[in-house]
């Protein structure tokens, strides 16, 4: 091992001319899975640690087109603080003449709202001025979309139902609007509880969907008064959620787009993995007189494979480390550019499980297309090689195939494992050693140039998702169609 570390640092030094796009490769994707992760995590994170606020309480209770009555709303005050509101769709119509009537989303709260967190407005003064009664007038507050589509401005007034408002400020961030900001059909529009009263818009039949939160008293357990209300309203028909359902909608969305980009990421260092073989062979091919002078002197196969083998591990190495330190960077980067889009508020850090998953998959691809040309380079007879004869392409000894089918199980193994949703990574582990023995007699016998390989980087994480949860059409064309790119 001594000799051979010896070896290798001699060959390295070089330089890296030949083992940049070694590099490249397994930097650019265990970039892409480390970033992946770490915002996944950093989002998982924000959800955690914002979940009282997203849910609007420790106690959500939800009712359709009804309110609840006295009793259950005295049974509610009875465990904790109580605050309710009003959600509905409604006609916002401007009163000044060149106003535009919009669909609005629209919120009537109680004066104790929110139960937790802060309503931020731009004008940084708090909501219970902006919506108090002045001259006979609610006020209101509305989103910034809301001003542009109805061509409205600041102190202008608008009609919802029968009542009149005045527009006093605008929301800069609800704590509780969560993934409801992209499925509501309009802008916010936040009035008093008392002016949706006087709006007429509460009547028998109206759909309206009436929200209760609860705080509960220090000490109190979310779970045993869910279990409560359950025992005691059994026929109530309200939907009941406590502080481990916060940001479920949010959880479901982001769990599936992690495991859909995770995967595109994977597909993309496999790929990568095929630029890493040949990159390789391009390399050992340029040392091939140099293997058939150490077979000359004697040196044996072990010691031949052990020289290269710890060469490219510590190429591999640094391209891990740079593909590591760049995917931890980009949350960040991230961060600064699409914060205020994002449902909830990230925690941006440094994860230590993210960074070593990624770490874990870029060493076992860069091992898993590593040893293929490095156990061809060492069975190579040295008289073939001294005498410049061309080197006949033989298949692996079925030892070095074990070990690499060993490899490839290893890396199907550690994407299940790791993976969010097993079910789907199950799907996917089974097909993987298939791909890349696929990819790799494609690589033999036609040539680095084969152009085999960009399908795979569409096919295998579309293709072990579900047709009915694929995003398009045109997605599962082109997981259908081996070579369209070739008529396209």
């Amino acid at each position: 091992m001594i000799l051979a570390l010896r070896l290798a640092r001699r060959e390295m030094r070089s330089g890296l001319g030949g083992f940049r796009l070694f590099i490249a490769c397994l930097a650019l994707g265990v970039a892409a899975i480390a970033a992946i992760l770490s915002f996944s995590r950093a989002i998982e994170e924000g959800l955690r640690a914002d979940a009282r606020e997203i849910l609007g309480g420790d106690v959500a209770i939800s009712l359709l087109y009804r309110e609840a009555t006295a009793e259950q709303m005295a049974f509610l005050r009875e465990r904790g603080q109580l605050v309710r509101w009003i959600d509905s769709r409604a006609m916002a119509r401007p009163v000044k003449a060149d106003g535009r009537p919009t669909l609005v989303q629209l919120k009537a709260v109680e004066s104790a709202y929110p139960l937790y967190g802060v309503l931020e407005l731009r004008g940084g003064g708090s909501l219970a001025d902006a919506l108090a009664r002045r001259d006979g007038v609610w006020g209101a507050v509305v989103e910034e979309a809301a001003l542009r589509r109805m061509n409205l401005a600041l102190g202008d007034r608008l009609r919802v139902g029968e009542a009149t408002v005045e527009v006093r400020d605008v929301i800069a961030r609800e704590p509780d609007r969560g993934l409801n900001a992209f499925a509501s059909l309009g802008p916010r529009l936040m009035i008093p509880f008392e002016a949706v009263i006087d709006s007429g818009l509460v009547q028998p039949g109206s759909l309206l969907n009436w929200e209760y939160r609860l705080r509960l008293a220090p000490g109190g357990s979310d779970v045993a008064t869910i279990t409560a209300l359950k025992s005691r309203y059994p026929d109530a028909g309200w939907r009941l959620r406590g502080v481990a359902d916060a940001g479920g909608g949010i959880r479901s969305w982001l769990d599936r787009l992690t495991q859909f980009i995770g995967l595109i990421g994977l597909s993309s260092l496999l790929v990568g993995g095929v630029g890493v073989g040949n990159a390789i062979s391009s390399f050992l091919a340029g040392r091939l007189h140099t293997i058939a002078t150490l077979k000359c002197l004697g040196a044996p196969e072990r010691l031949v494979f052990a020289t290269y083998f710890l060469q490219l591990a510590a190429l591999a190495l640094l391209g891990v480390a740079i593909g590591v330190a760049a995917g931890a960077a980009l949350p960040f980067v991230a961060q600064a550019m699409i914060a205020d889009l994002l449902p909830v508020r990230a925690r941006i850090a440094l994860y230590a499980a993210p960074l070593a998953t990624a770490a874990a998959f870029g060493l076992l691809v860069s091992l898993l297309f590593t040893l293929v040309p490095l156990m061809r380079a060492r069975r190579v007879p040295a008289a073939t090689l001294m005498r410049g004869a061309v080197v006949e392409q033989r298949g692996l000894a079925w030892r070095d195939a074990l070990v690499i089918g060993a490899v490839a199980m290893a890396l199907a193994a550690f994407t299940v494992f790791t993976a969010d949703s097993r079910r789907i990574a199950a799907r996917s582990a089974p097909s993987l050693p298939f791909r890349c023995w696929r990819g790799w007699s494609w690589q033999w016998r036609h040539g680095p140039a084969s152009r085999s390989w960009p399908a795979f980087a569409w096919r295998w994480p579309i293709s072990i998702v579900p047709a009915r949860r694929r995003p398009s059409s045109c997605c599962r064309w082109a997981s259908a169609s081996p070579c369209w790119w070739r008529r396209h």
